[in-house]
C-alpha cells in the first residue's frame, strides 16, 4: 500500500513530537491531514506515503483546525447536495413534459454522483492528498480485442491525460501494436456526467455549468456568448476498437485539440508583488482549491457520441453513420449520434500573475498566450520543475485585468505553483531569458522557447515578439544580461537547478567555475568547483564525499545551503 493509517490516539504533543521523530530517523515524513471525526482534539488520522517519500520530494506538514476541515467539508458537501438537487429538478420536469428517455438518463446521472467513491471524490476536491489514491484514472480497454496482447495490457492514464490521448480516434502504441480508442466505457444502471460551456469570443472568459442560461451577456465585456457546447466526463474509461494493427513507419494518429481552462481561483493563501523597475506592480498570487477544468474536443468540433452503446468519433471526419458496431462486441447499434467535448474537472494550487498598469489594457490575446508559456518554460527551467508537472492558462482576476494562471496538473497540488508565486521576479528574469536567446525568427515561435505538443493549438499564435512586448516593459534584467562570453558557456553547461546561482555570481564580476566535473580519488561528481579559490559546491546529502573534499583543502557547500552572498566572500579571499 502506498498509503497506510497509524491508528494511535495522540494523547499529548509530547507524545506526538516524540513518534514523529522516530519516524523520520527511519525516513519517513508524517502528514497530519485529518482531524478525528468526533472532533476529539487530543486525535489525529495520519497518514505515510512511503512512494513519495522515496521519490525524495517533501510534504509540508499540514494540520487542519477542526473547524477548517469542518468548513471545507461542509463546501464539498453543499457542492454535492446542490448537484443532486439540480438533477432531482430535471428529472421532475423531464416527467412533467413525458419525456421518459431523458428521465432515465438523468436518474443515471444522479446515480452517478451519488455512488462516486469517497476517498477519490475527496482527493479531487482536495481534502485528501491525491498522490496517496488512485482516484481521476481512468482505462482504455482492450481485453476484448483480436490480439492476444490486448489481454495482457492496463493502459491506465489519469483522466486529464486520458481525454487527450484515449480520444476515439486516437491510437496507442503498445505491446508493439496500435490500438485505436473507439468509444466511451458505460456502466450498467448509470449515465455520464454532462455539463455545458461557452467561451466569450471577445475577451475568452470561460463559463461551465450543468445550465446555463443562453441569453446571459458575457460579465467581463458584455457582449454575447454565442455558442453553448455539451462535454462529458469519460469518468469510467474508454474502449478500443476490436481491431489492431502492426506498428508501422507513420506516426500514430493522435490530436490534442484542447485546452485548460479556470473555473474558480480558489482560496487565497498569500500574494507576493513585484515593484518593477519601469514601475509596473506584477502580482504572483498564491492560491489553494482552484478548480480547472480541462476540455479536449478532437479535431475541434468535438465527438459523434451514441448514448447507447458508448461508441464515438471524431466529429466532421465523415458523414454521420445510420449504424454503428458496438465497441466491446462488434454488434450493431442504431442509437442517435449526439455531439459531445470530452472534460474533466478538479481542484489544485495555482499562482495568478497580474501584470498592473494601464500599459497593459490594450495587450492582444496572442501576447498573453505567448506571455503564458514564456513563464511555463521560465519557472520549470528556474525552479527545477517538470514541464509535465505545471500548466497554465489565461484567465480575469477579480479586478477585471487579464491574468495568467500556471498551475499543477496534479489534482490537489503537488507544491509546485506555491514555489512559482514565492519566487516571482526569478521566474520571469528565466521567462525573459528564454524568449531572449532563442534562435528562431521574433515573429514566430518554436520548442525551443515557446512551443510544445500541448499548446499545439495556439502554435500560430505564440511569437517571441509576443512575450517580449510584456516581460520587456518591466524593465528587468534576464539572469543572462550583460554576462560575459564565458560565463554564457558555464551557464549552458550548468544544470537547470545551478543556473540561478551562478548568473548570480556571473553579474558581481567573480571568476567562472567548472561545472559538471569528478573529483578526488573516488571521482566524486561535482556541480561547480573553483579549483584556485578551493570552493567546490555539490548537490545532496553525502557525509563521506564531502570529508574526502574537505580534506584535500576545499571549503565544500551543498547546494540548497550555497547562496549567492556567501560564495562571492569566499571567491574574493
Amino acid at each position: 500500500m502506498l498509503v497506510r493509517e497509524a491508528g494511535y490516539q495522540r494523547i499529548s504533543l509530547k507524545f506526538l513530537e516524540e513518534l514523529d521523530k522516530r519516524l523520520r530517523d527511519v525516513g519517513i515524513d508524517t502528514f497530519p491531514e485529518l482531524t478525528d471525526p468526533d472532533n476529539d482534539r487530543t486525535t489525529r488520522i495520519y497518514f505515510f506515503d512511503c512512494k513519495k517519500q522515496a521519490q525524495g520530494f517533501q510534504q509540508p506538514r499540514q494540520l487542519f483546525a477542526e473547524e477548517k476541515l469542518c468548513e471545507l467539508l461542509d463546501r464539498v458537501r453543499d457542492g454535492v447536495t446542490a448537484d443532486i438537487k439540480e438533477l432531482t429538478d430535471a428529472i421532475d420536469k423531464a416527467a412533467e413534459a413525458k419525456n421518459g428517455w431523458l428521465m432515465e438518463r438523468l436518474k443515471k446521472t444522479r446515480t452517478t454522483v451519488e455512488r462516486r467513491q469517497l476517498l477519490g471524490f475527496l482527493a479531487n476536491r482536495n481534502i485528501l492528498p491525491k498522490y496517496g489514491f488512485p482516484v481521476d484514472t481512468v482505462e482504455l480497454r482492450t481485453v476484448h480485442c483480436a490480439d492476444r496482447s490486448g489481454a495482457k495490457l492496463e493502459l491506465d492514464r489519469d483522466l486529464s491525460l486520458a481525454i487527450y490521448e484515449y480520444a476515439p480516434g486516437n491510437e496507442v502504441v503498445a505491446g508493439g501494436k496500435v490500438f485505436t480508442s473507439r468509444g466511451l466505457h458505460r456502466m450498467p444502471g448509470r449515465e455520464l456526467e454532462e455539463f455545458q460551456y461557452r467561451i466569450c469570443p471577445g475577451c475568452k472568459r470561460f463559463q461551465t455549468s450543468r445550465v446555463l442560461d443562453s441569453g446571459e451577456p458575457c460579465p467581463g465585456c458584455g457582449d454575447g456568448f454565442g455558442t453553448i457546447r455539451k462535454y462529458l466526463i469519460p469518468e469510467f474509461g474508454f474502449v478500443a476498437d476490436s481491431q489492431v494493427h502492426d506498428v508501422g513507419t507513420a506516426p500514430p494518429e493522435r490530436r490534442w485539440f484542447g485546452a485548460s481552462y479556470v473555473v474558480d481561483v480558489g482560496d487565497e493563501i498569500n500574494t507576493q508583488v513585484l515593484r518593477a523597475p519601469s514601475g509596473v506592480e506584477v502580482a504572483a498570487r498564491a492560491g489553494k482549491r482552484a478548480t480547472m477544468a480541462v476540455i479536449s474536443e478532437g479535431a475541434g468540433g468535438g465527438f459523434r457520441v451514441c448514448p447507447w452503446c458508448g461508441w464515438a468519433d471524431v466529429f466532421g471526419r465523415s458523414k454521420v453513420p445510420l449504424k454503428h458496431e458496438r465497441p466491446a462486441t462488434g454488434q450493431e447499434c442504431t442509437g442517435p449520434l449526439s455531439v459531445f467535448a470530452l472534460g474533466h474537472r478538479y481542484q489544485t494550487d495555482i499562482a495568478e500573475f497580474t501584470f498592473k498598469d494601464t500599459r497593459f489594457l490594450g495587450i492582444s490575446e496572442e501576447s498573453w498566450l505567448s506571455t503564458l508559456y514564456a513563464l511555463l518554460g521560465g519557472a520549470s527551467e528556474a525552479l527545477e520543475i517538470s514541464r509535465d508537472d505545471i500548466d497554465g492558462a489565461l484567465a480575469w482576476n477579480s479586478d477585471g485585468l487579464r491574468s495568467i494562471v500556471l498551475f499543477d496538473t496534479v489534482p490537489g497540488g503537488a507544491g509546485a505553483a506555491m514555489k512559482i508565486a514565492e519566487s516571482v521576479e526569478l521566474v520571469l528574469k528565466a521567462a525573459l531569458d528564454r524568449v531572449n536567446s532563442c534562435d528562431c525568427g521574433p515573429e514566430t515561435s518554436c520548442y525551443g522557447c515557446l512551443r510544445s505538443y500541448r499548446n499545439g493549438r495556439y502554435h500560430d499564435k505564440l511569437s517571441r515578439a509576443g512575450a517580449l512586448q510584456v516581460l520587456e516593459s518591466l524593465g528587468i534584467d534576464g539572469l543572462r544580461s550583460g554576462m560575459s562570453d564565458e560565463w554564457g558557456v558555464v551557464l549552458d553547461l550548468a544544470p537547470d537547478r545551478l543556473e540561478a546561482l551562478l548568473a548570480e555570481l556571473a553579474t558581481q564580476g567573480l571568476p567562472e567555475p567548472e561545472v559538471g566535473v569528478e573529483m578526488g580519488e573516488y571521482y566524486w561528481p561535482v556541480e561547480a568547483v573553483w579549483l584556485q579559490q578551493k570552493v567546490v559546491v555539490v548537490d545532496g546529502d553525502d557525509d563521506e564525499r564531502d570529508a574526502s573534499l574537505a580534506a584535500g583543502g576545499f571549503t565544500v557547500l551543498r547546494l540548497g545551503a550555497a547562496d549567492a552572498d556567501r560564495l562571492a566572500v569566499l571567491l574574493t579571499v
